[in-house]
């Protein structure tokens, strides 16, 4: 790729990918590059698009909205399969409660995946977002890249797996005869007993982390979230929804 192709080439892309691509690329291998990169973003933050000036930045109760629709719709998605599952399985204790166990862990990776990650890319916002009328962009106003759109979940990722592991972990302690009279609620008390000791800062861990969104959510004008300062978003109305 010649210098006239590669100056077209990153003029097309968003400022969040611009970003990623300056992070990626050898400053010392490929300077001329590197200096173009450096350039085009000296360009998006001197001339904002016309776009980028009209934006209004949703507001914590928009964003409070949208969350608690996304948690009722989450919820009733886990409700609805739960007791379908209790249905299916009421005669044997021990499938019922891992059934139960296992289908939490699957239909939370579903969520985060498809529901949070995918809907953010593919329409920058979720059911919920949609419904209090916001969505999720890059810092210049583009739509979100498939990358930042899983760095906003990525914290909640990884602490959702390393919770599931010590899950995992504790219930692999568990003998088949103990499975076989334990009642959901009774598995869930003993893979607590069984928890490495780390697993068990985990919960907190994940308080810590939302309180530290709402609190930095509302300390800062753009109403920005610790996720949106992880994958360089923002989260504004959406006018197209009006």
């Amino acid at each position: 790729m010649n210098k006239n192709e590669f100056n077209a080439y990153i003029k097309k892309m968003s400022y969040g990918d611009l970003r990623s691509l300056k992070k990626s690329t050898n400053k010392k291998k490929y300077p001329k590059r590197y200096k173009m990169i450096k350039k085009q973003l000296k360009a998006y933050t001197e001339k904002e698009s016309n776009e980028v000036k009209k934006i209004e930045y949703a507001t914590f109760l928009q964003r409070l909205l949208a969350q608690i629709i996304d948690t009722l719709i989450y919820t009733g998605i886990f409700f609805f399969i739960g007791i379908s599952i209790s249905l299916i399985f009421k005669g044997n204790r021990m499938i019922l409660s891992l059934s139960i166990l296992f289908g939490t862990f699957f239909i939370t990776i579903i969520y985060l995946l498809l529901y949070q990650i995918y809907c953010h890319k593919r329409w920058g916002a979720t059911p919920g977002k949609m419904i209090a009328k916001i969505k999720v962009v890059h810092l210049d106003g583009t739509s979100l890249s498939w990358l930042s759109s899983f760095n906003r979940s990525s914290v909640d990722i990884i602490l959702f797996l390393l919770n599931y592991l010590g899950i995992f972990l504790a219930l692999s302690q568990l003998g088949q005869n103990e499975l076989l009279v334990y009642t959901y609620l009774e598995l869930l008390g003993a893979i607590q007993m069984r928890l490495p000791e780390l697993s068990k800062w985990i919960p907190i861990v994940t308080d810590v982390w939302v309180w530290s969104e709402v609190f930095v959510m509302l300390t800062n004008k753009k109403k920005r979230a610790l996720q949106d300062f992880i994958a360089e978003t923002i989260v504004i109305k959406n006018i197209s929804h009006n």
